[in-house]
């Protein structure tokens, strides 16, 4: 039954399917009790810029992944340097 909320959950606020099962774990985004390894990170830098390049906010981005705006934004700009 989860997997179906993780599904409409998908749709509906536009997450990828793994944050969308996080949510109904554990209910927020993000992965808790734990850090993104450096491979995780890249990956979720690399799913912040594809987002932003079809055009979501920084806010838009931010909630998808729990974080603030800024954090989201500061997250690609440091990946930038």
């Amino acid at each position: 039954m989860d997997g179906w909320y993780a599904l409409a959950l998908s749709i509906i606020k536009k997450y990828p399917i793994d944050q969308a099962m996080r949510v109904i774990e554990n209910g927020s985004p993000r992965k808790h009790g734990s850090e993104l390894t450096a491979d995780q990170l890249d990956d979720e830098i690399e799913q912040i810029i594809e987002m932003r390049s079809q055009g979501y906010t920084w806010q838009d981005i931010g909630d998808a992944f729990g974080m603030s705006k800024g954090a989201a934004y500061y997250r690609v700009k440091r990946r930038k340097k």
